[in-house]
């Protein structure tokens, strides 16, 4: 689980409980271009992925967060954080691609 969370690098997840059916995840939401807050990020996710997560917001004084349900089979959860995973792709900052490499002339011989 904590793998599929560090592959997506605007979440975070510090702590993977080891007995609780959920987990806390904070958005690193500079990096994402368009999600404003904890709430627009579950709205979106919701209507796009039909994934839920709860806002933290919802908890108190949590903005920024997100809270997971994981309790469910590994396949599902497998699912969950691709879908996961492509929203949050979709959303971030645009990678800057690799540079090219160095033009090396050939000349016949």
């Amino acid at each position: 689980m904590g793998i599929w969370l560090d592959d997506i690098p605007s979440l975070k997840c510090d702590f993977i409980p080891e007995a609780c059916t959920f987990l806390w995840t904070k958005l690193i939401l500079h990096k994402f271009v368009d999600i404003k807050d904890d709430v627009d990020f579950c709205e979106k996710l919701a209507r796009e992925e039909n994934l839920v997560v709860l806002p933290g917001i919802a908890f108190g004084d949590l903005s920024g967060w997100v809270r997971h349900s994981i309790d469910m089979d590994t396949l599902t959860l497998g699912i969950a954080f691709d879908r996961l995973t492509d929203f949050c792709d979709r959303h971030s900052e645009l990678p800057i691609p690799p540079p090219s490499p160095p033009f090396t002339p050939h000349f016949p011989p």
